[in-house]
């Protein structure tokens, strides 16, 4: 039971995400808002949408696929072994992921005013920037996408 609700919300959270507007209530992109909500989720799925794109950018993707994988582990009844291993690289996986997505394409007109990469991905971005320049940045950023990665999905 506890298996399949999990499921109902992780595919209500890939749809909201999924079809995230930047001009949907409560985005501080655009005043007075739309009366209907773009977002197949309603108004519900435009403002979890809005909180994890405000916060986490794109990095909120990597997260969607691995707890996707993860649900599909459990519903064929295998195990997830090391579990905070997994966590600890995913959350370095989404963390450079969101900074990558800021550092190739800081903005544009679909973005938020801040730009792309969420609030964590801009502050590590910059924060990289300010002290290895673009090509550090870009290493360091590749390789904890590898080492998120290799955390993350080793046995899988």
């Amino acid at each position: 039971m506890l298996l399949f609700f999990l499921a109902a919300v992780w595919l209500f959270l890939l749809l909201s995400v999924g079809s995230f507007h930047n001009d949907d209530w409560p985005s501080h992109q655009v005043f007075p808002y739309p009366a209907a909500s773009q977002n197949l989720c309603g108004k519900a799925g435009a403002y979890i949408a809005y909180g994890l794109f405000f916060t986490l950018g794109q990095g909120v993707f990597p997260i969607l696929f691995f707890a996707g994988i993860c649900l599909a582990i459990y519903l064929f009844q295998n195990r997830i072994t090391d579990l905070w291993l997994r966590l600890i690289g995913l959350l370095l996986l989404s963390v450079a992921f969101s900074a990558a997505v800021h550092l190739i394409k800081p903005g544009s007109a679909t973005s938020f005013p801040e730009g792309h990469g969420g609030l964590v991905g801009i502050g590590a971005s910059s924060f990289l920037r300010h002290h290895f320049n673009t090509v550090g940045t870009s290493l360091i950023l590749m390789l904890s996408f590898f080492v998120g990665l290799l955390l993350a999905a080793d046995d899988l």
